[in-house]
């Protein structure tokens, strides 16, 4: 048996595997030329676009029929495959198109030849919108893979798209196959739409995900607040999903289905809750709360607060009290200089007086009032 080959198709000359259809295995005469199935584009062929397969074999007379089969069974035509005599036409294919395709042909004479064309169909997977789910604080991976795979591609370039306009990030393949994007510490500003775009010899695949955080926050509800409880969310929601709270040992307590879960003395004793994100019977994803290290946090943060602003008031009123101190002593101490400054002028007034005195000029009679006033000497300019 012979064979030709090439990087996106393969054709062999094989005895028709059909048969219950016309394509018997009476070659009858030794074939000097092998039939052959060519492919335009001839690729490599990608999803959504379209394909032409052509049969035809080296004889001057032309063939009365030509058949189309996959696996043995005959090719029924579609809107999506089109047979007509030598020809195929396959529109919108899908990586469900790769595999063999079988063309046989058979001529007036009783002569007939079957060949079977490997075709190749690259497809990026996820094939279909994907939503990946993990909880905050936690690592994943958004798949983005090539398949298949198709080894080494020139020109290859893959980029992700973030979500909300917030940039673009270029990744390259660890086996040139396979783009995921990585990301460590998720947090809920991170969820959202992402798609991964590989292009290669002018073609373009992309593959989008929807990234889904699941975080849960403490809460309190009622009248007073004074009941606590834990409630479990999803960014974005699809209103698809149900909740279901359980410890780390997946026993369920009697609290009912649902986002919330009403922290009772039962529920207190327990550190660890995980929330669940179910569709329908599938789980999702989840998400684990330990209740007995945010209580401690909560109340160090409660308490922190309120002992800083004790000091802050502290502080200002031993200023506001020593300021006050130092005003009461400065107007005590100049009520007490001016009360002696009264007295010395009523002494000097009073008494008698030397007839010299008058004779002293005023700055001199003023210095002498002062000394009296202030026994410390002063220095008067």
């Amino acid at each position: 048996m012979q064979e030709h080959s090439d990087s996106e198709s393969e054709t062999k000359a094989l005895p028709p595997r059909n048969l219950q259809s016309n394509c018997g295995n009476r070659l009858g005469v030794m074939v000097f030329f092998l039939p052959q199935v060519t492919a335009s584009p001839p690729g490599p062929l990608v999803t959504s676009s379209m394909v032409l397969l052509k049969c035809s074999f080296n004889r001057s007379d032309l063939p009365g029929d030509v058949l189309w089969s996959r696996g043995g069974i005959p090719l029924i035509p579609s809107s999506r495959h089109f047979p007509f005599e030598g020809l195929l036409f396959l529109s919108n294919i899908t990586v469900s198109d790769s595999g063999p395709w079988d063309c046989c042909i058979i001529y007036p004479d009783g002569f007939n030849i079957s060949v079977t064309h490997q075709l190749n169909v690259l497809g990026l997977e996820p094939l279909e919108h994907k939503t990946v789910y993990v909880g905050e604080g936690s690592k994943v991976e958004l798949p983005c893979h090539l398949s298949p795979g198709p080894g080494t591609l020139p020109g290859l370039v893959a980029q992700w798209t973030l979500p909300r306009g917030r940039g673009s990030s270029l990744v390259s393949g660890d086996d040139r196959n396979s783009f995921a994007l990585k990301l460590d510490h998720v947090s809920r500003a991170q969820a959202g739409l992402y798609r991964c775009d590989v292009s290669f010899q002018g073609h373009q695949l992309s593959a989008v995900i929807t990234l889904a955080v699941i975080t849960v926050t403490a809460k309190s509800f009622g009248s007073s607040s004074s009941q606590k409880g834990l409630l479990c969310e999803v960014t974005p929601m699809f209103k698809q999903e149900h909740f279901l709270w359980t410890t780390l040992d997946n026993q369920t307590l009697e609290n009912p289905p649902g986002p919330w879960l009403e922290i009772g003395d039962e529920e207190q004793h327990v550190n660890q809750w995980q929330c669940q994100v179910y569709q329908g019977a599938q789980q999702c994803g989840a998400v684990v709360y330990n209740l007995g290290l945010q209580e401690t946090g909560a109340q160090l943060s409660e308490r922190t607060p309120k002992a800083v602003k004790g000091g802050k008031q502290l502080s200002l009123l031993l200023s506001l009290g020593i300021l006050l101190l130092l005003l009461f002593g400065a107007g005590a101490v100049f009520l007490l200089r001016q009360r002696k400054v009264y007295s010395g002028v009523y002494s000097l007034s009073s008494r008698k007086v030397d007839p010299q005195v008058h004779l002293l000029p005023k700055r001199t009679l003023f210095t002498e009032i002062l000394s009296r006033a202030f026994p410390s000497p002063l220095i008067l300019v």
